[in-house]
């Protein structure tokens, strides 16, 4: 499975300047060094998300407080009611880099790390939301933010083409329920979540 690096754990790749931006298509979806990719399956919401991560103003305001933050760049780079109701849609992304930043997760807080978690965080939820409520529901409103295995087997062509997520590399049914049991963990629950989807994309 594949991992989530921080700089600090980055490996120089052959044929890649240091401090670029690498994702390894091996394991699983998603490995962010400096700066997350989406995919040309990505909404425009999700572009314009990651756009104003990019173009930070300066100074870059405090790392203390992530939702703060998050208001502040999301509001330079799209305005404030562009900037709210981005905040609004990617929230849970929000909310988890900053839970694992406090929980000590994430080992290095620097703006670049934790704006690069974030947008990471963003593209897995925007992809959950599409096997949830449909390809289009970039804003989990048409489904129950869990994916079912019926969902799972019926989506994940779709959800992972032209995606930062193609590199699940799940080739058929069989594979696919295999994954979807592994994401549900022992619990003995049916569905995955956002945090048990994020954690497996990470582990």
């Amino acid at each position: 499975c594949q991992s989530i690096k921080t700089p600090a754990d980055r490996e120089v790749v052959p044929g890649r300047e240091a401090g670029c931006s690498e994702r390894r298509e091996t394991g699983l979806a998603i490995m962010v060094l400096q700066e997350f990719e989406s995919g040309s399956s990505a909404s425009p919401e999700l572009k314009a998300f990651i756009a104003a991560f990019r173009s930070p103003p300066s100074p870059i305001p405090p790392t203390d407080d992530i939702s703060a933050l998050s208001d502040k760049i999301l509001a330079h780079a799209h305005g404030n009611e562009k900037g709210q109701r981005l905040a609004a849609i990617f929230r849970p992304a929000i909310d988890r880099t900053s839970r694992l930043r406090d929980e000590g997760e994430i080992q290095h807080s620097t703006y670049k790390v934790l704006s690069a978690r974030m947008c990471a965080y963003a593209g897995m939820l925007e992809a959950l939301r599409k096997f949830d409520g449909g390809i289009s529901d970039i804003r989990g409103e048409g489904g129950d933010r869990c994916i079912q295995l019926s969902e799972w087997i019926y989506g994940y062509r779709l959800a992972t083409r032209g995606s930062s997520l193609r590199g699940l590399n799940i080739k058929n049914e069989q594979q696919a329920k295999s994954s979807f049991q592994a994401m549900c963990g022992d619990d003995g629950s049916e569905e995955v979540d956002y945090t048990k989807w994020c954690d497996y994309l990470e582990g």
